[in-house]
């Protein structure tokens, strides 16, 4: 159970509880998928896991963004999780299935999900509520058709000081309308910059 501040944790169904280290600042989401492995979606919008009951956690920085409002994990590495995408008034859904090591996005409504909107409860069917009247339900962890590949190629890849670097990539499948994203932080930052 969490709240913005706390997060506790019962191992005799709910008969006593024990406070549990939180991660980041304030919780947002929280999420455990076993009885040792959860993740953590905190009010700066970082994801956290831990995989011993929430004694240790290790941010998850392969996300890409702190915009994120919303997750649901259905298994220690298969989940979602909202993120705005304000320019269009949408909601974009990244799904994992590595533990979140890395993400691909989904398209699946033009409306809005909102934090509370996706639920992966296990068991193989995931739900998804879109502008509050839009119920859709996946078995196949929302991909559809063949995946594209996304190749990013650097000009250095060490830096000895200060310096910028040029990133250029390869979509495909493409068909030319594509919008590509490329997120970095510098080191000892927690805040994300997009181009």
């Amino acid at each position: 159970a969490y709240g913005l501040r706390r997060l506790v944790r019962s191992s005799d169904g709910g008969r006593t509880w024990k406070a549990v280290r939180r991660p980041g600042r304030s919780i947002r989401r929280a999420d455990f998928v076993t009885a040792n492995t959860g993740f953590v979606l905190d009010t700066a919008g970082r994801l956290w896991r831990t995989r011993s009951g929430g004694r240790s956690w290790t941010e998850l920085p392969g996300v890409g963004t702190d915009d994120a409002i919303g997750l649901a994990f259905s298994g220690p590495r298969t989940g979602y999780l909202v993120v705005p995408f304000v320019e269009d008034e949408v909601d974009v859904l990244l799904r994992t299935d590595d533990g979140g090591s890395t993400w691909h996005p989904q398209f699946v409504v033009a409306q809005r999900i909102g934090e509370a909107g996706i639920a992966a409860p296990g068991g193989g069917t995931d739900y998804l509520l879109g502008g509050g009247s839009a119920l859709l339900t996946s078995t196949t962890g929302g991909n559809q058709g063949a995946p594209s590949a996304l190749t990013l190629t650097p000009s250095r890849r060490r830096l000895a000081r200060r310096g910028r670097i040029r990133v250029t990539g390869r979509l495909s499948p493409a068909t030319g309308s594509e919008e590509v994203f490329v997120a970095a932080r510098r080191p000892g930052s927690t805040r994300w910059t997009q181009q």
